[in-house]
C-alpha cells in the first residue's frame, strides 16, 4: 500500500542494491474511473480555508465550516456517508461543539446520525442499525435518504470492514490523521531512521526531501488515510466519491502518497462549490444509469 518509497529505502537501497535495480510496478483498480470521484476540499462554503492542522481544527469557526460541508452533503449524498475523524479525543470534541452549535440537528433530518463506539461489544449491534437506517431510506420517498457514520481513524471502523455500495456512497477524511509526536516509540523510530537514512540513501536523496524520520511520519498519516477512504469501493461495479477536507491535501506531495487510482481522478477544488457541482452531477449520472 501507498506510500512505499521507505520500504524500497530501508530494505533494498539501505542494503546496497543498486537504485536501477530496483523496479516498481503498480496495477488499478477493478473500478472505472468514472465510479470514483475523489476532491480534495481547500475551503468550505464560506470560503474559510480548511486549515485542520493541530492548533486551529478545533476552533469554533473551523468546526462550523465543516459542519457546513457535512450538513450540504447529507443533501445531495443518497444513502450511506462515513466521516473519519483523526483521533477519538478530537471526535469527541468535534461532535459535542456540531451538536451544541445545531448541526447534527440538520443533519438528522437526512441522514440518521451514527458515532463509533469506543466498545468493540458495540460495534456489530451500531453497524446493524446504520446499515436498517439506508435500508429504509432507500424502501421509502423523501424524509431520510440513509445515515451519517462518524469513525475515527485507526479505530474499529477504519480497517476491516467494509462499506460498499449504500454503505459508503461517500468518504470523507477530516484533516489528516498524523500520529502522536509525543509518542517515545515513535520518537526513537524516527530518529533511528534519520540516522540511518543519512548513509544508506545518499545515492537517491535530493536536495529538499525530507529526512527519514519526517518521511516515516508523512507515510504512517497516508497510509491511515489511504486506509480508510479505500473501504468504500469494493467490487467493480460499486461507485463512491472521496472528500479529503484540508488544503494541505492539495500539495503535491500529498496527491504523490495516493494511489494512483484516486490521484488520477483528484478534483483539487480551491472553491467549495465547484466540489458541490461535482458531488451532485456525479450522483445525479449513477442514478439516471441505474434506471436504465
Amino acid at each position: 500500500m501507498k506510500p512505499m518509497k521507505e520500504f524500497r529505502e530501508q530494505l533494498y537501497l539501505g542494503a546496497g542494491a543498486p537504485a536501477n535495480r530496483v523496479l516498481e510496478h503498480s496495477c488499478g483498480h477493478v473500478v472505472a474511473p468514472d465510479c470514483v470521484l475523489p476532491i480534495a476540499l481547500t475551503a468550505g462554503p464560506t470560503g474559510l480555508a480548511l486549515d485542520l492542522t493541530h492548533g486551529k481544527r478545533d476552533s469554533l469557526h473551523m468546526v462550523e465550516e465543516v459542519g457546513r460541508v457535512l450538513y450540504n452533503l447529507s443533501c445531495v449524498v443518497p444513502a450511506g456517508i462515513v466521516v473519519f475523524l483523526p483521533s477519538y479525543h478530537h471526535s469527541q470534541l468535534f461532535l459535542s461543539m456540531l451538536r451544541t452549535r445545531g448541526f447534527l440537528a440538520k443533519i438528522a433530518a437526512k441522514k440518521k446520525v451514527l458515532e463509533e463506539p469506543r466498545e468493540a461489544s458495540a460495534v456489530a449491534a451500531l453497524l446493524s442499525d446504520y446499515s436498517a437506517a439506508i435500508r429504509r431510506a432507500e424502501a421509502a420517498s423523501g424524509g431520510c435518504t440513509g445515515a451519517m457514520l462518524f469513525c475515527v481513524v485507526g479505530g474499529k471502523m477504519s480497517e476491516g470492514i467494509n462499506f460498499s455500495d449504500s454503505l459508503g456512497r461517500c468518504v470523507v477524511m477530516v484533516g489528516m490523521p498524523f500520529p502522536n509526536t509525543q509518542s517515545i516509540e515513535l520518537k526513537e523510530r524516527m530518529k533511528h531512521l534519520d540516522t540511518t537514512r543519512s548513509g544508506a540513501s545518499q545515492q537517491t536523496k535530493n536536495c529538499g526531501e525530507r529526512s527519514g524520520g519526517a518521511e516515516y511520519y508523512h507515510n504512517l498519516c497516508f497510509r491511515a488515510v489511504n486506509q480508510s477512504i479505500g473501504r468504500a469501493i469494493r467490487h467493480r461495479e460499486d461507485y463512491a466519491c472521496m472528500l479529503l477536507l484540508d488544503q494541505r491535501y492539495s500539495r503535491r506531495s500529498s496527491i504523490s502518497a495516493l494511489p494512483a487510482w484516486i490521484s488520477r481522478s483528484l478534483i483539487v477544488a480551491e472553491k467549495y462549490h465547484v466540489a458541490h457541482a461535482a458531488v451532485a452531477k456525479f450522483f445525479a449520472r449513477h442514478k439516471r444509469n441505474r434506471k436504465q
